[in-house]
């Protein structure tokens, strides 16, 4: 059976050591705090925005809800932002996804600084991302983050291992490929238009998934000798309710080395990466 990469163990250890840095900026005079901004009232939206404020709380930082009207206009919400990059008491900066339909074509990581950017897509950030900076000197985007916090966490090395991953987006897909090369992995990108994606996840020994449908791997895209380790970054909600990733966890726990539950896995990282880059951002707007 595989090892289950459950987050609560990685949580737990990093809390204490969020909680110190928290207090060693407190002790200069320095109150961590993040403004979140949630538009409307997504069901789902709201709950993570509950999960970033409970953490954040937990570790000592402030956490400021700001909840916007779901018709509010472009202008308002900008100088809404704006208002917050130019707070020099606010350390982070966080919109939480989705927005409305009249907010889609702004770019946020434009109006945030990179230095508050706490979700870490600043052009600024990103361009760390594929220079290779040092970790605690810019903003990583959370999810790469908290995937590579993991694998460290339980000891899953990175050098010299193939790591195929699927879903190609700017969040998660992009990212993790540049942070994994500048660990010394061999990295292959998959997506929609892939046509032989069951042998390439059979020949990788990691395979992050974050494609986005439900259950799509089964054991089929495994080579079953128990060695290959599993990144599931999907959220899904199949018909009856349950949450479910991008894996069909209970055809593949049974033949690979490691793999990560949903929830319980790849989604509490985010929330801790997010919390990490705060300080790290009070940090270098205080050094």
């Amino acid at each position: 059976m595989a090892v289950l990469l459950k987050s609560d163990s990685v949580i737990d250890s990093l809390s204490l050591s969020l909680s110190a840095r928290c207090l060693k900026l407190k002790e200069r005079g320095v109150n961590p705090k993040m403004h979140v901004f949630l538009v409307g009232e997504n069901p789902a939206s709201v709950v993570y925005v509950r999960n970033k404020k409970k953490l954040c709380e937990k570790i000592g930082a402030i956490c400021e809800v700001n909840q916007l009207a779901e018709s509010v206009d472009p202008l308002t919400f900008e100088r809404h932002l704006l208002q917050s990059a130019q707070n020099s008491s606010v350390h982070g900066i966080f919109v939480q996804l989705p927005v409305p339909k009249q907010l889609s074509s702004i770019s946020f990581d434009h109006l945030i600084p990179p230095v508050k950017d706490v979700d870490g897509f600043h052009a600024q950030n990103i361009f760390g991302v594929f220079s290779g900076f040092p970790d605690n000197s810019y903003l990583r985007p959370c999810t790469p983050k908290g995937i590579l916090t993991l694998l460290d966490h339980y000891k899953i090395p990175l050098s010299g291992k193939s790591v195929l991953i699927i879903g190609r987006s700017k969040i998660v897909g992009r990212p993790l490929a540049l942070l994994l090369l500048h660990r010394d992995a061999t990295v292959t990108m998959a997506h929609s238009k892939t046509t032989n994606l069951r042998e390439l996840s059979r020949n990788s020994d990691i395979i992050v998934a974050a494609l986005g449908r439900s259950e799509m791997l089964d054991e089929t895209y495994f080579r079953a000798t128990c060695d290959q380790t599993v990144i599931d970054v999907g959220i899904n909600r199949r018909a009856d309710g349950k949450l479910v990733g991008d894996v069909k966890f209970d055809a593949v726990q049974a033949i690979v080395g490691a793999i990560t539950p949903v929830p319980g896995g790849i989604g509490p990282m985010t929330v801790v990466s997010l919390i990490d880059n705060l300080l790290i951002a009070a940090e270098l707007q205080n050094a």
